[in-house]
């Protein structure tokens, strides 16, 4: 009997190890969900003006796409798992591949904080070798006079100008300098399951941050302008939450 006993715990026991090698890893889908004051973010075709800034601004979003490079996770330990990726977000598109990201094969473990640099990491902002050589990616080219490489953000649409005339206007981030990170405290247990998280991309912190923006302070066109860039770079530190 004594036998027998041994014999079944033994079996179990390997059945245990067999299992834990077949799901030593899980993955981890982050959404990136655009809300505007925490509704839904609509992009438009037509020039309505659906929003305000706090300085008063009407305007409305026609066009946006973003870069998100290095999503890491960490575990207290200081164990990470990165897979150096770089991933276009573009709300516009309804294949919602290009408003999510999947880190597979993650090692099991508890993983206690998740970072992210907003843009293209510095190794890769050299077009047109940086990234794979596809539409979409020259689509994002930055002026070769203006510092090269890629755009980090577009986001372009109509406001109402101090004269009551709706113009366009064009939010270009590129240029290294100008990239950012983020980080979040994160509740992660990987056990060779798949899961998901939401990232909530509040875009009027574009707007309304630290630094209160004013469209009609010449942002039709701020490629060229440094300074207009760092404003935008300080209010996005707010513009993720991990929901």
């Amino acid at each position: 009997m004594k036998l027998q006993l041994v014999f079944v715990l033994f079996f179990f026991s390997l059945m245990g190890c067999t299992w834990d090698n077949q799901d030593s890893t899980g993955s981890l889908k982050v959404n990136f969900a655009h809300t505007f004051q925490d509704a839904t973010l609509q992009i438009l075709e037509s020039n309505q003006l659906i929003y305000t800034t706090t300085t008063g601004n009407k305007f409305n979003i026609k066009n946006l796409k973003y870069y998100i490079a290095k999503l890491t996770l960490y575990q207290n330990n200081g164990a990470k798992y990165d897979v150096n990726m770089v991933k276009l977000i573009n709300p516009m598109e309804q294949n919602t591949n290009y408003q999510n990201y999947t880190l597979a094969n993650i090692p099991n473990g508890k993983y206690t904080k998740m970072s992210f640099i907003f843009g293209v990491d510095s190794a890769r902002n050299t077009f047109p070798f940086g990234l794979p050589n596809n539409s979409e990616n020259n689509s994002m080219e930055w002026p070769f006079t203006l510092g090269g490489g890629y755009h980090f953000m577009m986001m372009e649409g109509v406001f109402q100008n101090s004269k009551s005339d709706t113009v366009g206007y064009a939010i270009h981030l590129g240029v290294t300098p100008n990239q950012f990170y983020n980080e979040f405290p994160l509740d992660l247990t990987v056990n060779g399951n798949d899961q998901s998280i939401d990232l909530q991309v509040n875009m009027e912190q574009w707007f309304n941050g630290i630094n209160k923006i004013n469209l009609n302070d010449g942002f039709g066109y701020m490629m060229e302008d440094q300074q207009k860039q760092l404003l935008f770079k300080q209010n996005g530190v707010g513009v993720f939450t991990l929901k």
